[in-house]
């Protein structure tokens, strides 16, 4: 096997797996609104969090592109003319509008996740095809446990690569 930072012999060389990447996940349950997500955000400077059951199973996910568009009203989305001539007093109402909608009313539920025994091809092939940019790691019981970003993957691929300090 070769060291850290040189091209390894085979793909089962990397010294890292998915429990040695994750990062750990922001939890809210399921019921928290949109001004208590952004909140969650804004102090743990995330653009994610994984949403809980009560029970504490995973539930789904919410990142900041899914808050803007439940601010954003319907109309706007895809209008780009009307966006033109829309002013900043109309963000800051449909912001007040939906501050108390719950999170399960805009939230991801179709999450790419693994467990600790995927493999990293997985979480790759997940993160290319989903497109959300961040796999939620569960447990046996399917509770969050970490999160993978596309972060993580692009450090092992670099690894992989004979970067130097991919790793580190």
């Amino acid at each position: 096997m070769q060291e850290k930072g040189n091209a390894p012999a085979t793909h089962n060389s990397c010294p890292a797996c998915i429990e040695d990447l994750m990062r750990p996940p922001v939890i809210i349950p399921i019921g928290t609104t949109l001004k208590e997500c952004l909140e969650r955000m804004v102090k743990e400077k995330r653009n994610s969090l994984t949403v809980v059951n009560q029970d504490g199973t995973f539930a789904g996910a919410v990142n900041a592109v899914d808050v803007i568009r439940e601010v954003l009203p319907d109309y706007l989305e895809e209008d780009v003319i009307a966006v033109r001539f829309a002013d900043d007093a109309l963000l800051a109402q449909d912001a007040q509008r939906v501050a108390d909608h719950p999170v399960e009313s805009f939230m991801a539920r179709d999450v790419p996740t693994v467990t600790l025994e995927s493999s990293l091809v997985e979480a790759a092939v997940l993160a290319s095809v989903k497109g959300r940019g961040r796999i939620t790691v569960l447990d046996d019981h399917r509770r969050p446990i970490g999160v993978l970003t596309r972060t993580e993957i692009k450090r092992v691929i670099a690894f992989y690569l004979g970067i130097p300090g991919a790793l580190d």
